[in-house]
């Protein structure tokens, strides 16, 4: 006997009150089939009930997609910030004019310990010669200039200035290498500010580094005494 004609025949039995036990019939398909039949309609697909591992499962793959979606935002806002802080970067200096200078001085700074440090220098574009700088501190530490590998000038609106409009520059960064207590291979890296006459606004910026790469002085400040000027 087919299993529509057992169905067929529980239904008849059921209206006439005979053979309750036939009236429970599994619902799942049998085995091949995957649709259930139900007499005088078109079978019907047979889905299984979900269980609660299913329903685990959906959960944790609906938390992985929205933990995706997260660090998505998280990685599009990032790179947002970074390409803003890049633009606003290259916006700064855009905005400076750099221009060829020369430059000549000397004087001293304090480091943050109360350290003495005097420099000398006549500098300039960084393939003209001559070019010298020599810095002095702690009664026993030199650097000495052997090559300028950047020089430009520029100038800082934050300066004041005499003149109205402004067309010099004020300021001289550069950077090169040298003997640091006559030992090669050391590196410079320097700025040097023209405030006008008679130089006690005037300002220098030094790091120096070993041939190892360790920094042995960091000093900035304006100067004690001396002068620089700006051709």
């Amino acid at each position: 006997m087919s299993r529509n004609e057992m169905i067929f025949l529980a239904m008849c039995l059921s209206a006439c009150g005979v053979g309750n036990e036939l009236q429970t019939i599994d619902p799942t398909p049998m085995e091949g089939e995957d649709t259930v039949p139900v007499l005088g309609e078109h079978p019907v697909p047979y889905s299984a009930p979900l269980t609660a591992e299913a329903d685990a499962d959906t959960d944790a793959d609906a938390d992985t997609d929205t933990d995706a979606d997260a660090d998505a935002d998280t990685d599009a806002d990032t790179d947002a910030d970074a390409d803003a802080d890049t633009d606003a970067d290259s916006d700064a200096d855009a905005d400076v004019d750099v221009v060829e200078c020369r430059m000549t001085g000397g004087g001293s700074v304090f480091t943050d310990a109360g350290v003495r440090v005097t420099h000398g220098f006549e500098v300039r574009p960084e393939d003209d010669e001559p070019q010298s700088l020599e810095v002095n501190w702690d009664s026993e530490h030199r650097f000495h200039l052997l090559e300028m590998l950047t020089a430009e000038c520029f100038d800082d609106p934050s300066i004041p200035s005499a003149e109205q409009p402004r067309s010099s520059p004020d300021t001289y960064r550069g950077t090169g290498t040298g003997r640091f207590d006559g030992v090669p291979g050391a590196t410079i890296s320097f700025t040097f500010t023209d405030a006008g006459e008679p130089g006690t606004a005037d300002t220098a910026t030094i790091e120096i580094r070993d041939v190892q790469g360790n920094v042995v002085l960091t000093v900035s400040g304006p100067l004690d005494k001396g002068n620089h000027q700006i051709h």
